[in-house]
């Protein structure tokens, strides 16, 4: 029997309303309009409904109250519906508490004793005790003269769903469509395991070989590994040469720039012992053009001298005196030239002395210049 009912936002209950029903009959009596309709709409719908024509609704979503006069509309509709078996069974619960619960958006939830269940759940709940959508515990208007004029076989139905056996009728439908989803798959499995069978020796042999593969994999990577120690170890050899002959690179860079800046110092000091050789070898040049200028002038001197002489060996009469002087002028003048060939002569031999020594600092020059290619 109908214990209690909540309901809120369904249809015209704005306001959450809470509803006790007691043993005996229960009456419900308003005006027209008043939404006593709404009540037993409420009832089917928390049952799990799903038909909105049955709930006088276009859509599930219009009995969610959509607002009035200085009434907001509401956002959700909630029907909570307890329960309990006419007659005390112990294997039955003593009540039994189904709700329903539908969003604006659509979104809809079911209930059972007050934990989420699915709608198969709430009907198999309610069908042990007589209820369901398609029970003829509500009876709406036109219902009666629609039973007394059935079909016998609709007649049929309506009164096995209120004996009950339309419940086990649902089950054992249920039943022979998971038996028939259970033969499916069990007649799929066979015929796995029969490919299974006929694939049986191949994958055996890549089973071998996945083995086979796997152990070589394993033997791969300890070859890598010792590979990797043994390059690690070469490297490291090779690390410890390298540096022992960068140390000894870098010695003979330091040997060589030794040996480079003292072959700078000595091209230094030749370049210096060069440029004083030029010098002194100019000054002997100048020298020597200046002992080449006075000679030119002795000679000169002298063949005016001897023009003179000449002149005076044809003039006969002229007395010894002025001869005795020009043979005096013209001995002069021979000692001058003789002193100017000796100058001339020394001059010369220091040019040479100077030629050498320029030669000598040349290829001491280039041996400098030799030395320091090589050190770089």
């Amino acid at each position: 029997m109908l214990r209690r009912l909540d309901i809120r936002g369904f249809k015209s209950f704005a306001n959450p309303i809470n509803l006790e029903f007691g043993p005996g009959v229960n009456v419900i009596v308003g005006p027209n309009g008043s939404g006593k309709s709404n009540l037993a709409e409420a009832i089917v719908w928390s049952m799990g409904e799903q038909r909105a024509t049955r709930l006088r609704a276009a859509g599930m979503a219009e009995v969610v109250f959509s607002g009035g006069e200085g009434r907001p509309a509401a956002g959700v509709a909630e029907v909570r519906m307890t329960v309990s078996p006419a007659h005390a069974d112990p294997q039955q619960p003593a009540e039994t508490e189904v709700a329903r619960r539908l969003t604006r958006a659509g979104e809809a939830a079911y209930q059972l004793n007050g934990g989420t269940c699915r709608l198969l759940d709430i009907h198999e709940a309610l069908g042990t005790v007589g209820l369901g959508p398609d029970a003829l515990a509500v009876i709406r208007q036109g219902q009666v003269e629609a039973v007394c004029t059935a079909r016998p076989s609709d007649l049929r139905a309506v009164i096995e769903e209120a004996a009950g056996v339309a419940l086990s009728r649902r089950r054992r439908r249920r039943a022979e469509s998971k038996l028939s989803r259970v033969a499916e798959r069990l007649d799929r499995a066979r015929d796995l395991a029969t490919e299974l069978t006929r694939r049986q020796a191949t994958l055996e042999r890549q089973a071998r070989a996945a083995a086979r593969a796997a152990d070589l994999d394993v033997q791969i990577a300890a070859a890598r590994r010792q590979l990797a120690a043994s390059l690690a170890a070469v490297a490291l050899r090779a690390e410890h040469a390298a540096t022992v002959e960068v140390a000894r690179c870098a010695g003979a860079r330091d040997e060589a720039t030794r040996v480079l800046d003292a072959a700078a110092t000595e091209r230094t000091a030749a370049e210096t012992v060069l440029r004083e050789r030029l010098a002194t070898q100019e000054q002997g040049r100048e020298l020597v053009l200046g002992i080449q200028s006075s000679l030119e002038r002795l000679r000169g001197r002298a063949e005016l001298a001897r023009e003179r002489l000449a002149d005076a060996h044809g003039k006969v009469a002229r007395d010894a005196g002025e001869r005795a002087a020009a043979a005096a002028a013209l001995g002069d003048a021979n000692k001058r030239v003789a002193d100017a060939d000796a100058r001339r002569v020394a001059a010369a031999a220091a040019l040479e002395a100077a030629r050498i020594a320029a030669a000598a600092a040349a290829a001491r020059r280039e041996a400098a210049d030799a030395g320091a290619r090589a050190a770089r």
